[in-house]
């Protein structure tokens, strides 16, 4: 699977606005608490809290519905589905975060 230009900035942004700018350009972070000396800190690279932030959205992502899934599978072995083609098109601008002009 290949991800987008588009998407990865989309995604570099999320991250940008999550972690704030300091942590998402790689460099060191402080730690938040007082380490024994014993322990050391552990830093992140911006590649790992990337990976961390995909699996917290994909974690949040609602489940399939098997069920549709099995019934537009049917349609579409039997020739009945006919989706409407501007719908999915605007779904599909509508989940990359691009509106659709009336026209």
């Amino acid at each position: 699977m290949r991800i987008s230009p588009e998407t990865v900035a989309k995604l570099q942004a999320l991250l940008t606005e999550r972690l704030g700018k300091a942590e998402a350009s790689g460099k060191a972070v402080a730690p938040t608490r007082e380490l024994p000396r014993d322990e050391e800190p552990v830093v992140l690279s911006a590649e790992l809290r990337l990976i961390l932030l995909l699996h917290e959205m994909v974690q949040k992502m609602s489940d399939v519905d098997m069920e549709r899934v099995a019934e537009v599978a049917k349609q579409l072995q039997s020739g009945d589905y006919s989706p409407d083609a501007k719908a999915v098109a605007e779904a599909i601008l509508n989940e990359l975060g691009v509106s659709a002009t009336a026209g």
